[in-house]
């Protein structure tokens, strides 16, 4: 058995606490690293119906997010349940209205989710049967200013620990993720990343979860969702399937809310 995957998350685009570091870049919602536990419940349903408990789960931003190219956070799978199992036990993870929001897709009664506008109802079925809940003792989300710090060093990390000679983070992960690391793989990666970082601060939660926020949210389904992936990007659209700001067409339209 695999002991780790690595995916590139098109659709997350800044790991900014705040306004003032997010500044326009859309905030995504999944991995749901903004309280703890840490959570993987929407994206990429194709390698999340893979995942076993003990496994870890790299994330790393795309070459077109706001920070350099470099994995941002890592999960080790503790539990994996449904939405619905999710939406009982977790109630900090359920989708409210806000940015970012949560990342249960489903309602009280296991239905979709109307916070979710949508986005995602084309591929509910697949989404609502898989969610990882990871460990937070054994997993990390970056900040800005450690990713910044680490990113020089990402692609020699990479070349070291899976060998080959890409100059570029996709050569060596490829589009569809790298879904076999071994256990030696995984913890030179892990300690990579953890090294230098305290133990202690994890980086979840924090005011994200304490403060309202004011949401654009969109009230169509976007083009750009697809049914794979269900968040990938394209070049003629915006590089995310997550609420975000848009400027209204006859297709979309807006409505401004607060929690």
């Amino acid at each position: 058995m695999a002991a780790g995957m690595m995916y590139i998350a098109n659709s997350f685009k800044t790991v900014g606490r705040t306004q003032r570091e997010r500044g326009h870049w859309p905030v995504d919602n999944d991995p749901h690293f903004w309280s703890s536990p840490p959570t993987w419940g929407i994206c990429r349903p194709d390698l999340r119906k893979k995942a076993v408990l003990g496994q870890t789960i790299f994330f790393v931003l795309s070459k077109h997010a706001q920070h350099p190219q470099m994995i941002f956070g890592y999960m080790k799978v503790a539990a994996i349940v449904s939405h619905a199992a999710a939406y009982r036990k977790l109630p900090q993870k359920r989708m409210r209205g806000r940015w970012p929001d949560g990342n249960i897709i489903v309602n009280a009664g296991g239905g979709y989710s109307r916070w979710d506008d949508g986005i995602h109802e084309h591929n509910f079925r697949k989404i609502r049967g898989r969610y990882a809940i990871g460990d937070p003792a054994t997993s990390r989300f970056l900040t800005p200013q450690q990713i910044e710090a680490k990113a020089p060093e990402f692609l020699p990390a990479l070349t070291r620990v899976f060998g080959g000679t890409g100059d570029r983070a996709i050569d060596h992960i490829s589009r569809a993720g790298r879904q076999a690391l071994t256990e030696k793989q995984v913890q030179a990666l892990t300690s990579w990343i953890d090294s230098g970082l305290p133990d202690h601060e994890r980086g979840f939660g924090g005011e994200e979860e304490a403060r309202p926020h004011r949401v654009l949210r969109r009230l169509c389904l976007p083009s750009i969702c697809v049914p794979m992936g269900g968040c990938a990007p394209t070049a003629s659209g915006p590089a995310s399937c997550v609420p975000q700001r848009i400027v209204p067409t006859p297709r979309c339209s807006l409505r401004v809310s607060r929690t």
